[in-house]
C-alpha cells in the first residue's frame, strides 16, 4: 500500500449502520479523516449542537458496526459538502467522486490518482452524488456492474474504492 492521505467525504448517507461500516473500513485502510456532510449521521462531536437524544442514538447505532473504529478515525461534520470540497482543493487534494453511469467516468480498476492527497466522495444510498457536486470534482470513478443492479451498498462500494485507490 502506498503512503497517501485520504479524506473521505460522506454526502447524505442516511444509514447509521452504513456510516459505521465505512468507519471500520476507513480504519483498516488508514483513511486520515471522515467528513460527514449534509444529513449523514455522525458520532458525538465536541460542542455537538444536535439534540442529546439524536447524539446518543446516532453514536450507539454507528458504534454497532464501527466497533470502536469511530474512536480511531478522525471525523467531523460539515453541513455543506461544497465547502469541504473547496477546503481540500485549496490544500492540494485531488477530489474524486465514486458514482456510476456518467459520461467520462473511469473504471475504478484502471484509475490512477494524479496526487498522493485524495478526497473520495461517496453519496446517498438512493440518490448518489448530486450533479452540482460532481462538477466540483476532478475525476469520477465507477465500479463495473455486471448484474441486474446498477450499484452496490454504499459501504461495500466505499470499501472496494478505498482498497483500489490505495493499491493503484
Amino acid at each position: 500500500m502506498k503512503m497517501q492521505s485520504i479524506i473521505l467525504l460522506l454526502n447524505d448517507v442516511r444509514s447509521c449502520y452504513n456510516v459505521g461500516s465505512i468507519f471500520r473500513t476507513a480504519d483498516a485502510v488508514g483513511v486520515s479523516k471522515i467528513v460527514c456532510c449534509g444529513i449523514t449521521p455522525y458520532p458525538r462531536t465536541k460542542n455537538d449542537s444536535r439534540p442529546e437524544k439524536v447524539i446518543i442514538n446516532n453514536t450507539k447505532m454507528i458504534h454497532k458496526t464501527a466497533l470502536d473504529s469511530e474512536n480511531s478515525v478522525k471525523y467531523e461534520h460539515m453541513n455543506e459538502i461544497s465547502t469541504a470540497i473547496k477546503k481540500y482543493k485549496r490544500l492540494g487534494y485531488q477530489v474524486i467522486a465514486l458514482e456510476n453511469k456518467l459520461e467520462n467516468t473511469k473504471n475504478i480498476f484502471e484509475f490512477k490518482a494524479d496526487k498522493n492527497n485524495i478526497v473520495l466522495i461517496v453519496g446517498s444510498e438512493t440518490d448518489g452524488i448530486n450533479k452540482t457536486i460532481l462538477t466540483l470534482c476532478d475525476s469520477t470513478i465507477e465500479i463495473p456492474m455486471h448484474g441486474i443492479k446498477n450499484s452496490l451498498n454504499v459501504s461495500v462500494a466505499t470499501g472496494i474504492a478505498l482498497y483500489s485507490i490505495t493499491e493503484s
